[in-house]
């Protein structure tokens, strides 16, 4: 997961070397990221792109009691799934609801359900 290798102010492919050197195959890029230039660093060090993070989904949940913010995280999950498509692989990381005070369990799998299904078509 590209959030858990905590290198700050490097670039794609220094922490794709770095990942590399760590002894890892593969790289879940967070979405909304210069595809070019993952794609370009995953080549060079033969790094897999295994799935894409989808990096709106905790701030902007398809079960958030605003529907425009529910727009927006609908819009990023859009993007994650390009991003995958360009990549090559066909999967995302997409938390989808998120439970807290104002939003209970059972509303948040109703309106997180509700999202899903309108992505399904793109996905």
């Amino acid at each position: 997961m590209w959030g858990s290798v905590s290198m700050r102010d490097v670039s794609v492919l220094d922490k794709c070397k770095a990942i590399k050197e760590a002894g890892f195959q593969g790289i879940e890029p967070n979405s909304h990221m210069n595809r070019q230039e993952v794609i370009d660093a995953a080549k060079a060090t033969g790094l897999a792109i295994t799935d894409v993070c989808c990096s709106t989904h905790w701030n902007k949940p398809l079960s958030h009691p605003d529907a425009a913010v529910r727009q927006e995280g609908l819009d990023g999950v859009i993007v994650a799934l390009e991003d995958a498509h360009a990549y090559g692989t066909d999967a995302i990381l997409l938390v989808p609801g998120v439970v807290n005070e104002n939003v209970p369990y059972d509303e948040c799998w109703r309106i997180s359900v509700e999202g899903i299904k309108k992505l399904l078509p793109i996905a």
